[in-house]
């Protein structure tokens, strides 16, 4: 079992290292690619930075960036000046994380809806997660979910069904590559995609499901069937170890104001949310404002450093 975080070192931060730097659009209109390249640059030399830190420390699950490259939807990568530079880097990050045993991932933000009624809106989201599968064509990474590319069905437009024929179809017209990267995730309200909704579309087009256990509970006030619908998003991902998302309640446990959606700093629902996953092959990823930190609380409070 691989334990992991999300984008963030909150301890590297400290010391300027992160992958997280951005151009502002007055920056990127004056400066263009010339200053896109050297911002990826910075990035991906943090990225190692972070990766080499992360295996010093026992961690081997770790989720990327999309803010590695700025605006990467408005050119072809190899149009960047340094692209010989930027393509080694991103060729070295992958040998270190396949000799080292590290799993990467991504979790591309909500703004892409495959299933949106815009189809310029659509055209937008596709080019943004072919730039995400391109990445990892760089790294050297075969085509599969053990470098899963996640996301969320997105809106039902006032029509699930619908909305769900338009995913499946955008699905299909994507490259290869990126199909064969792709996971769909349970979502936090009950209104939008639960299990049986993400079961109809994982047999359609052959996607894993990403369980969310804070997700589920936010959209279900009944989890008697939890432990039942973890198994069945499990056996969506075939001989892929599934990866599975924790989180907290912020507002239950840090502050009463919070939206109900929002992750808390830390994990503190530990043993109920370790009873789930006994004796089950899955990897986890902690999804905690404090990133490493709540990483290696989780892991302490649990008694698991030893034997993590």
């Amino acid at each position: 079992m691989k334990f992991g975080y999300a984008c963030i070192n909150l301890t590297l931060s400290e010391k300027g290292i992160t992958t997280n730097r951005v151009v502002r659009k007055k920056t990127f209109d004056e400066n263009g690619l010339e200053e896109i390249s050297k911002i990826s640059i910075l990035n991906l030399q943090d990225l190692k930075t972070i990766l080499e830190w992360n295996v010093k420390n026992n961690i081997y699950l770790f989720r990327l960036s999309s803010s590695l490259i700025p605006w990467w939807t408005k050119f072809e990568l190899n149009e960047l000046p340094n692209y010989d530079k930027i393509r080694k880097l991103l060729e070295d990050i992958g040998n270190y994380a396949t000799d080292e045993g590290i799993r990467l991932t991504f979790n591309p933000n909500n703004f892409i809806q495959l299933a949106s009624k815009d189809t310029l809106y659509v055209s937008e989201s596709v080019i943004d997660l072919e730039r995400h599968s391109e990445i990892f064509d760089l790294m050297g990474f075969s085509p599969s979910v053990y470098n899963k590319i996640n996301i969320n069905i997105g809106d039902t437009y006032e029509n699930k069904a619908n909305s769900i024929r338009r995913f499946i179809t955008t699905f299909k017209m994507l490259t290869n590559n990126l199909r064969k990267r792709l996971t769909i995730e349970i979502d936090d309200k009950q209104s939008l995609y639960n299990i049986t909704d993400l079961l109809i579309i994982s047999y359609e087009i052959k996607t894993p499901i990403v369980f969310d256990v804070f997700n589920y509970i936010c959209a279900n006030k009944n989890i008697l069937n939890m432990s039942l619908d973890i198994a069945t998003a499990i056996l969506t991902w075939n001989n892929i170890t599934p990866i599975i998302h924790i989180s907290s309640s912020k507002k239950k446990y840090e502050d009463i104001n919070a939206e109900e959606t929002s992750h808390a700093n830390l994990i503190y629902d530990d043993e109920f949310i370790l009873s789930l996953f006994k004796n089950i092959n899955v990897d986890i990823m902690i999804e905690a404002e404090s990133k490493e930190l709540a990483l290696f609380t989780f892991l302490c409070n649990n008694n698991l450093i030893e034997e993590y």
